[in-house]
């Protein structure tokens, strides 16, 4: 095997990168043009979890993403049938939901590379009974819903120590959990007598359910419950809509819609207070139909499609989830399918190349595989600590020339992961960047590094 030393000079530049947006937008799961993908959870160490298939006529698949590992395009299935992940702890615990031979569907728990079937709600079999687990927090609790022993859906509570436990429902009809908190707490909807048919309500090991406050004899719903105690989901106005909802402790708060949409959801917020979800222009629309959007309290709802690049070739329809960091997942159109969507804040994906120093690096080049090594060396010269993980972000690669392992797209640009969870005052590190080049010629591009916030 002949192996070839080579020096080349690294323009370290940023001046080619893009006007800022306040988002950059990656796929996160790229399939076939005749797939489709949906992100449905991200955690705080930006592990995202959701459900997709590679192709139109095959099952839907679990499936898990991370900058450090890439894509696990397929999650597996106790049953070996469809299966869809919708939550992951910071522990990297997944839960979800799972077919059976007869269709009927079975909540699953996902940790240390085991998938177990978390159970049903009813002791007894029956034919149309299912559970579904919808969401999981730090210490592995999980919540959903499931059939109990009359055959009525209620949402549970479920743990190692007491298995799955029925909270209940605020009168005699069905009952859903969609979220539950480090502290327990959990939030979802229930049906109700009278004209507003479902409300949504909290839960807690002391009290019970409760129903949440809101307009008496309106429609609500909750989906997200974050470690303030805040909620966010749907209430119902006096014109019959359901608008995006957050209820504080002190108070609930209309979030409002964006233009030319009656209907929007909140369907996920963080610990800062931002919520995520969709509006949309009328009731049981096509999820195609909305709108993803943010919602703050300096700025009001936005239309996250009116936040990233016009040119990225993304419709953004509906956000699913956001963390700590303000990244958001969800689904969207791109390229003429529904794929999963990654976004970026702007002051996460910070240009830090002004404090820190990117030496030369040695390139070596396999000559019969045309595979090429890259030693990058990285020098922190700011007097701050500047946090990672690190982006390299490689602009204007020559034709033919690809980048192995390649983690995801950054301003259409490939990037590679450096794992460091922060890069000290005076400190340096290295990494190694594998690329493909049939001829084995010397190959020159820009490189820019990029971080999370300091």
């Amino acid at each position: 095997m002949s192996v070839q030393d080579r020096t080349i000079t690294v323009n370290i530049s940023s001046n080619n990168r893009p006007t800022p947006k306040h988002y950059s937008v990656s796929n996160i799961r790229p399939v076939n043009k005749g797939g489709h993908s949906t992100a449905s959870m991200i955690n705080s160490f930006g592990q995202v979890v959701g459900h997709g298939a590679s192709d139109a006529h095959l099952d839907t698949r679990a499936y898990a993403w991370s900058v450090e590992h890439g894509l696990v395009p397929d999650l597996g299935s106790v049953y070996g049938h469809a299966s869809c992940a919708t939550s992951i702890n910071d522990k990297g615990v997944i839960v979800g939901y799972m077919s059976m031979s007869d269709k009927s569907l079975r909540a699953f728990v996902l940790g240390q590379g085991q998938m177990y079937d978390v159970g049903l709600l009813s002791p007894l079999e029956q034919d149309d009974a299912f559970s579904i687990a919808t969401d999981i927090n730090s210490d592995g609790r999980i919540v959903g819903y499931s059939n109990n022993s009359e055959g009525r859906l209620h949402a549970y509570h479920w743990d190692h120590e007491n298995g799955m436990v029925d909270l209940g429902s605020l009168s005699t009809g069905r009952s859903y959990a969609y979220s539950i908190n480090d502290a327990g707490r959990v939030v979802g909807w229930s049906q109700v007598e009278g004209m507003s048919g479902y409300r949504a309500f909290k839960w807690k090991e002391e009290t019970g359910i409760a129903e949440l406050e809101g307009n008496p004899g309106l429609p609500s719903v909750a989906y997200a419950i974050n470690n303030a105690g805040n909620i966010c989901g749907a209430s119902g106005t006096l014109w019959n809509v359901l608008r995006a909802a957050l209820w504080t402790t002190d108070d609930v708060i209309d979030l409002g819609t964006i233009a030319d949409m009656s209907f929007s959801s909140g369907q996920d917020l963080n610990d800062i207070g931002h919520v995520v979800g969709w509006s949309y222009p009328a009731a049981r629309c096509k999820v195609r139909s909305g709108q993803a959007v943010i919602w703050d309290r300096q700025n009001g709802m936005q239309d996250l499609n009116t936040l990233i690049s016009p040119d990225s070739g993304w419709q953004l329809h509906k956000a699913m989830g956001v963390n700590n960091d303000g990244r958001i997942v969800g689904c969207g159109t791109f390229e003429g399918r529904q794929q999963s969507f990654l976004l970026t804040p702007e002051d996460y994906a910070t240009d830090v190349t002004r404090h820190l120093h990117l030496h030369q690096m040695s390139l070596k080049t396999n000559q019969k595989t045309g595979i090429m090594y890259q030693m990058v060396m990285i020098k922190n010269i700011s007097d701050k600590v500047v946090k990672g993980p690190l982006q390299l972000v490689l602009r204007n690669l020559p034709t033919g020339v690809s980048l192995l392992g390649k983690m995801g797209e950054f301003d259409t640009n490939p990037f590679c992961s450096v794992n460091t969870d922060h890069l000290s005052p005076g400190g340096q590190m290295s990494t190694v960047i594998q690329f493909v080049n049939a001829d084995g010629k010397p190959i020159d591009y820009d490189l820019a590094c990029y971080a999370g916030t300091f």
